[in-house]
Order: structure tokens, then sequence, then C-alpha cells
């Protein structure tokens, strides 16, 4: 490498995360891979015309640009739920919309893309944020993206590496949750659920036991997300199932220098 070259990179990353309603990110320095930076913030809602969300993304991303930060990386996440996990098995790339269309309205002018969760042989087929993409790389001039889904399966699945039994991870957000079933490196569910109440959540968390024969008072249930113990959704959950925790993000706290409760909030953001 250059002198020029190397006085030219930042040493830093940017991991992005976007949808029509929000918008985080986190900056790490690529030498200690500590965290620099963590910035969250809503933003209008859906709007439909392409100017407009170019004006309100950009407004957004207004602190971040000042800062005039080269970024030797970007990441860029999109969280939505128009995906599908397929195993290696049945998996077809010249039919990807095909996987879709049970579980969400496509139409044929749909871009799909395909993220690879290679070491679990799984593939996460999703609808990327086009319009959003576009803005972004007029923005960064090249980024990688996935899927927020992709990233939250396969750390999951690293997390239950050895652990002979199954067990419940409940990604926790204000409007919705993920709920992820695993057995040792094993992907046995997936799903995301919309909420407004505490009755929601504990209706599809209850349901989604109930539906794969998985014992309350057996099965662990690990909270991660935007959730504490005083939160009403994890009070409830703790008077239906026995074993509830929150995750011990202790150690990826030590790791990447943001506090437990930031990497909990963000945890796909710094698993990214």
């Amino acid at each position: 490498m250059s002198d020029q070259n190397i006085i030219s990179k930042s040493y830093k990353k940017l991991v992005l995360q976007i949808d029509h309603q929000n918008l985080s990110y986190i900056i790490v320095d690529l030498l200690t891979q500590k965290t620099i930076e963590v910035f969250s913030q809503k933003y209008p809602l859906y709007p439909t015309n392409n100017t407009i969300l170019e004006d309100q993304l950009k407004k957004a991303l207004t602190p971040l640009l000042d800062k005039n930060i080269n970024f030797d990386q970007v990441i860029v996440l999109h969280h939505n739920h128009y995906n599908s996990l397929v195993p290696a098995a049945f998996f077809d790339p010249e039919n990807l919309g095909l996987y879709l269309q049970y579980n969400t309205k496509v139409f044929e002018s749909d871009l799909f893309v395909y993220d690879t969760i290679e070491r679990y042989n799984l593939y996460n087929i999703y609808v990327p944020f086009v319009n959003l993409n576009n803005i972004l790389l007029d923005i960064f001039k090249s980024f990688d993206y996935k899927n927020t889904t992709s990233i939250l399966v396969q750390k999951i699945l690293d997390l239950s590496k050895n652990k002979d039994e199954n067990l419940v991870f409940v990604h926790y957000q204000n409007t919705h949750f993920e709920i992820v079933v695993v057995h040792n490196q094993k992907l046995l569910f997936y799903n995301s659920f919309e909420h407004k109440t505490v009755e929601d959540f504990i209706y599809y968390l209850l349901f989604t036991f109930e539906q794969l024969k998985l014992n309350p008072e057996h099965i662990k249930t690990y909270f991660i997300g935007n959730i504490t113990q005083n939160d009403a959704a994890y009070k409830t959950a703790y008077t239906y199932i026995r074993y509830v925790f929150l995750y011990n993000l202790q150690e990826f706290a030590t790791k990447n220098g943001a506090s437990v409760s930031e990497n909990s909030k963000h945890f796909i953001l710094f698993q990214a």
C-alpha cells in the first residue's frame, strides 16, 4: 500500500440502519474496533414523493455529513419484513419472487435480492429499498447493503453454539419484534410481528410457543433490543414464561466500547 493511500484512509466504518421511519448508525474505528458514535432518530413517515424523501433523508443525515468523514467502509442495513429465509437445498436464484409471495405482497416490478448466510446454508431473500439505496449512492458513492434479518439470525445462531437445548430469542422494538428459535446452531423458527400493545406482544409470543409445542415452564427465553427488566413487555413475559432473561451483552460492550444498553438497543447495528 502506498503512503498516499495510507494517508487518505480514515480507518473508520459506518454502519447505517434505515427504514421509512427511522435512521440509526454507528461509527467504528477500524484500528481499535471501538465505537466512536451511536446515533438514532425518527423522521417523517412514508413520503411517496422521491424528492421529498431525498430531502428528508439528507436532512436526517446532516449531522453525519457535516463531519466530512471519508469512510473506508459503509454498510447499509435495510430494515423491512419483505423477506423469507430459505435453506440452501431449496434455493433457486432464478425464482426469488416465488419465495416471498406467500408471506408478503409482491409485484412483478419489485427487485428481489438475497443475502447468503454461508456458515448455516441459508439464504435470506428480500425486497430492498431501491429508492433509499439510490439516494444513499449519491451520498456515499459505494456501499454494501444487507437485510437486518440476515444479521440477526446469523448472530443468534452463533450464540447458540454448543447449547444442546431449544432457546428462544426475542429481538424487541417499540413497534415490532422478531422471534428466533434455535438449537445448537440450527434454526427452528423465525418470524416478525408488529405490535401496538403489550397484549399484542404477549399473544404473539405465547402463540408461537403453542404452535412450536415449546413448554413455557422449561424453555429459556432471552430478550435483546430496546427493552429492560422494568418494561411492561418484559414483566408480562416473565408472568407467563418461567425462564426469562435479558441476554448478557457485557462481553460485546467491553469489546466495542459502547454501553450494554446501546449494544442491546442497537443489537443488529453492532453485530454488522
